[in-house]
């Protein structure tokens, strides 16, 4: 099993969203309005540091992660959501 993590602007997350939900892929969770420190500074959604990013959590196949990536790359990269978005994969064994 593999997870995927994706941070981005609340608004890229709805093209995010939208293009996985067109695909079929259905398996995702939507946080919204996390804060943070990153990049662009401290997001804590208060008037002294405004905004917020999204995380997507989505877990899949080993097989199927790689073209699921490319899917997410290839979002990001039409939309022009290159600096507001990070995505990570890591190897994901389930506990019971």
């Amino acid at each position: 099993m593999k997870a995927i993590i994706l941070i981005t602007d609340p608004e890229a997350m709805r093209e995010f969203v939208r293009v996985l939900v067109a695909e079929g892929h259905h398996g995702f969770t939507v946080m919204p309005a996390v804060a943070g420190s990153g990049r662009h500074g401290l997001k804590t959604g208060d008037r002294v540091h405004p905004g917020n990013s999204n995380l997507m959590l989505t877990i899949t196949d080993a097989a199927s992660a790689e073209p699921l990536v490319e899917l997410l790359r290839r979002t990001r990269d039409r939309a022009g959501y290159g600096e507001l978005t990070r995505m990570w994969s890591f190897d994901l064994a389930e506990v019971a």
